[in-house]
């Protein structure tokens, strides 16, 4: 199969060509479909924070925020031994403190949007999302 499509370059076309002779047409195309889903994520995510920013992105340290997650994970394990609504609470503070980490984490200059968008792809690559 001789694929020519307008505006490939000669080496994109020989490229190509091997990836179907190789792989077969299914397979490229699923790999195709997965590239583009990353590059439309990547051109159109959106991140934001689910909680306000509390007063300890300012002070804490990041070992300090782990410990204070840790503390947060302990208190879900806990709250299964009650009911579903305490359960839900502290799921919701274990993520608040979660947000918390990755807003010190930007105060010392990292791109957390980066860092999110870098899981997005590894788990499009893995097909843990449902479609759209």
């Amino acid at each position: 199969m001789d694929i020519n499509i307008a505006g490939m370059t000669k080496t994109e076309k020989q490229l190509l060509n091997n990836l179907l002779q190789k792989y077969g047409a299914n397979e490229v195309l699923e790999c195709s479909k997965k590239v583009l889903e990353i590059e439309r994520m990547e051109r159109d995510y959106q991140f934001s924070y689910a909680f306000p920013a509390v007063k300890f992105v300012a002070s804490n340290s990041v070992p300090k925020q782990l410990f204070h997650i840790v503390s947060e994970l302990i208190e879900v394990a806990n709250a299964t031994q009650e009911n579903q609504n305490r359960t839900d609470e502290e799921m919701a503070d274990l993520l608040h403190s979660c947000e918390t980490y990755f807003r010190i984490r930007e105060r010392e200059g990292v791109d957390v949007r980066h860092i999110f968008l870098k899981v997005i792809k590894k788990n499009i690559v893995r097909d843990y999302y449902l479609e759209d």
